[in-house]
């Protein structure tokens, strides 16, 4: 009797689990580099999707024109180690509501100056870029480059907001 107890538990809790989960996926093509179109506190904004990156970043030269903020304050900064093996102190940005077709993607982004990553991907693909999503965040919102059909996709589970229960019958 109580495997079967155990076993209907189980069900019961993973068939709630499973309605309270909403699957949502949008898809990007994408050309020579894997660019995909966001928003930025409600500006337009061009994003690189780097498997690479340990950091997602933000050139700190469009900080006026995105309207965040950066803090150079000793303990808001973080180090990064970069190619070569050299290691740099990157500030934190604050301020920031990034959002991909209208999904807000919330993580910590630094800010450093990208002017030879932006001009380098302008060259293959004639997009100026602003940002770099790094692979932390790619996964957390599962971000999945395509490269066979030039596409990127975003597909993750977002949790539904489930209707309180109440017991009194004047609420209505």
């Amino acid at each position: 009797m109580k495997p079967f107890l155990l076993l209907a538990a189980i069900t019961i809790a993973t068939f709630f689990s499973v309605e309270a989960q909403e699957i949502i996926k949008v898809e990007d093509q994408i050309g020579a580099k894997p660019v995909v179109k966001m928003t930025l506190n409600g500006k337009k904004i061009w994003v690189l999707l780097d498997t690479g990156a340990s950091v997602n970043l933000l050139d700190i030269k469009v900080q006026k024109k995105y309207n965040f903020g950066v803090y150079n304050r000793p303990g808001n900064s973080v180090n990064v180690v970069g190619f070569a093996s050299s290691e740099i102190e990157l500030p934190r940005v604050d301020g920031i509501d990034l959002r991909y077709q209208g999904i807000r993607l919330k993580d910590e982004f630094l800010a450093h100056d990208l002017t030879d990553v932006v001009n380098s991907v302008k060259q293959e693909s004639m997009i100026t870029i602003s940002g770099i999503i790094g692979y932390s965040m790619m996964r957390k919102y599962g971000f999945v480059i395509d490269m066979g059909k030039n596409v990127a996709v975003l597909s993750y589970k977002k949790r539904k907001m489930r209707k309180p229960k109440c017991r009194d019958s004047n609420y209505r």
